[in-house]
């Protein structure tokens, strides 16, 4: 029995659950069960039989075919059974968790409907197909890796056959030799209108029954916004309009980009889906672009960064004079800068810069940080090099009352004038407040916030996407201090 649409199986369904509620009391002997595939799956294989999920034993039970999808099981008695062939079709029963056993009467009641599908296939479909976002679209990806990995183990992308059942249901089918006992299984992918779904993850645990379907219901993933701030040579947090950004969701089994042009010196992503990953941040185009690439931690906990721009291609290459494999990130504050931004980490312990005069902060690691000030000539060489001994960072947290949606909480950082001029022409650089990378919390829903910063002097103070608010704070951070710090928001 062939059913083209899931809207019809579920009204099917209802329809016979108010039939069975007029039936007669006592059933027929043995149970019935109409089963169903699709036109795309095409008709059932197999010899089709019950076990039972209530009876503490799973005893099985032949199936007679009486014509037309319809089944008798004669020596079973009412109760609740899974569906399966001997060629691994199963049933897909629509309940949200997938995964109830459908409840089989006798000949007195309308046999209850029953959707089968192929071997190490999952089926996908969204929870509330009457959502804007609904139904899921055939873009999906998927990748596997035995449950007895490490941590650090690579997952594998797997080869999907995708085939659309119709009515918004899509089926994966996946290899024999990823859908086996022993596996773990994620799969991704996007809805109909463009929105990431959420990712579903799968462990095929039973030898016996390890190629049976399953069915899934999906929901768009959670989304958080990202603000990108290419920053320029000059030292503004603008470059020219039509400057390029994309991102890409890290880590998952698809190819989910999106890409931007700068308006009024920034970059705006409203929606990119939360799933536990990163991103890479690709900024420019040509030999002046490159990616940075930020964790899932750090971009829902900042929701923005200032990635340095070389429009041009140009910059020069620095050596940072530390061991190879010790630098986590770098930030650089040029000369005239209002902010630091990060720039690319090449070979573990060189970065590329702009020449002239420059705070650079290097997070390592361990932990702790190092602040250089020098004078970066067109050769890359540092000069005037000033640099203090690596200090643990800093971190402070709380609360702030009363902020609103797309708060946050900035941190200034105070620098006194550094480094000697090198030259009656040269000036240096001269005392100075300096935010943007890694100097914004975000929010979380319940207006908690926190940040590790590097040892010095801050002014932090609550800003909103419509400016400040509230009185800004002025607090001395020594290597090492947690700081609780409760803001207002009004």
């Amino acid at each position: 029995m062939h059913i083209r649409s899931l809207r019809s199986v579920l009204l099917l369904l209802a329809l016979a659950s108010l039939l069975t509620a007029c039936g007669d009391d006592e059933p027929a002997p043995g149970v019935h069960v109409r089963l169903m595939t699709t036109e795309a799956d095409g008709p059932l294989e197999g010899v089709p039989e019950l076990r039972a999920t209530d009876d503490g034993v799973g005893r099985r039970y032949a199936l007679e075919s009486l014509g037309d999808g319809l089944y008798v099981a004669r020596d079973a008695k009412p109760g609740a059974f899974r569906v399966l062939t001997d060629t691994g079709w199963g049933m897909l029963w629509t309940g949200r968790s997938a995964s109830a056993a459908p409840l089989l009467r006798g000949g007195a009641y309308p046999a209850t409907l029953v959707r089968m599908g192929r071997p190490r296939t999952l089926y996908v479909a969204a929870t509330d197909p009457s959502l804007p976002s609904a139904p899921v679209s055939e873009r999906w990806g998927a990748e596997a890796r035995p449950l007895d990995s490490g941590a650090d183990d690579p997952w594998e992308r797997v080869t999907l056959d995708i085939r659309s059942q119709g009515d918004g249901m899509v089926a994966l089918g996946f290899p024999a030799a990823v859908w086996r006992a022993g596996m773990a299984i994620r799969t991704v992918g996007f809805m109909s209108d463009g929105s990431v779904a959420n990712l579903l993850s799968y462990m095929v645990l039973d030898a016996e029954l390890h190629a049976l379907p399953r069915l899934a219901l999906v929901d768009v993933a959670p989304t958080a916004p990202l603000l990108v701030y290419p920053v320029a040579a000059a030292g503004t947090a603008g470059v020219e309009e039509g400057f390029s950004v994309g991102v890409t969701l890290a880590g998952v089994p698809i190819e989910a980009s999106t890409e931007e042009l700068t308006h009024a010196g920034l970059v705006a992503f409203e929606g990119l889906g939360v799933l536990g990953h990163g991103l890479h941040v690709h900024v420019g185009a040509g030999a002046g672009a490159w990616t940075c690439t930020v964790d899932d931690d750090t971009w829902r906990h900042r929701q923005e960064l200032h990635l340095m721009a070389f429009p041009a291609g140009v910059g020069v290459t620095l050596a940072l004079d530390l061991p190879a494999d010790t630098v986590q990130d770098v930030r650089v504050c040029l000369r005239g800068a209002a902010v630091f931004a990060r720039v690319p980490l090449l070979d573990g312990n060189r970065v590329r810069t702009y020449p002239g005069w420059q705070d650079v902060l290097i997070e390592l690691k361990n932990g702790t940080w190092l602040h250089d000030t020098l004078r970066v000539g067109l050769d890359g060489a540092a000069e005037a090099r000033e640099r203090a001994e690596p200090e643990d960072a800093c971190r402070v947290r709380g609360v702030v009352r009363g902020a609103g949606a797309r708060a946050g909480v900035r941190f200034t950082r105070i620098l006194e004038a550094r480094a000697e001029p090198a030259a009656a022409d040269d000036s240096g650089l001269p005392a100075r407040r300096s935010a943007g990378e890694g100097f914004r919390a975000a929010l979380d829903i319940d207006g908690n916030y926190s940040l590790a910063v590097p040892p010095g002097r801050y002014e932090i103070q609550v800003v909103t996407p419509v400016g400040p608010r509230g009185r800004p704070r002025t607090l001395d951070l020594r290597a090492g201090a947690d700081v609780r710090l409760e803001l207002q928001g009004r």
